[in-house]
């Protein structure tokens, strides 16, 4: 296994131990589930693959290598956990947005290859609350008004959405 696969299925073993009080009862062992390609979520289904049906996207600080928000997926009821996302006012945040398939592998982000990242403001954020920059998987979002909104991650495909986040919570102070 390599050095990367190692840390990306430590990281995402300790959050499944970490979050694993949201999910009620049952099923709180933290191993990924045994699925046949019928039981895939359709929202996790992209072309060729699937996303990870437990925490299928995280986002790291690139300053500190830290997770600052994951996805918890329940189907229908899925989630971000450690919210909200605080960006300072005038000033910025870097993140690396990382995605995996139900093996735990890292699928490659960016414009040169399959898949690619989007990041957007929710219907009722401000536009002026954030700015947000994304080169291939790296998200540099922006804090230009105090306030509150929603952030929303989105994997494209050939210019077509193949996978929406649930709304990140973030705080601008």
């Amino acid at each position: 296994m390599s050095s990367r696969r190692r840390v990306l299925a430590g990281a995402l073993g300790a959050a499944t131990a970490t979050l694993a009080g949201c999910v009620g009862g049952g099923g709180q062992d933290g191993d990924e589930p045994t699925e046949t390609e019928e039981e895939i979520h359709p929202d996790l289904k992209l072309d060729g693959t699937a996303l990870s049906s437990n925490f299928p996207m995280e986002l790291v600080e690139v300053e500190s290598g830290e997770q600052v928000v994951v996805i918890h997926w329940h189907g229908d009821n899925r989630h971000w956990h450690m919210q909200p996302l605080e960006i300072p006012l005038d000033g910025s945040r870097s993140f690396r947005a990382v995605a995996v398939d139900r093996d735990r592998d890292e699928i490659p982000l960016g414009d040169d290859e399959t898949y690619q990242l989007a990041v957007g403001r929710g219907e009722e954020t401000s536009a002026d609350l954030v700015d947000v920059e994304v080169v291939d998987d790296l998200v540099t979002i922006y804090g230009r008004s105090a306030g509150e909104g929603q952030l929303f991650v989105r994997i494209m495909q050939d210019g077509e959405r193949v996978f929406l986040s649930p709304p990140i919570r973030t705080v601008v102070s």
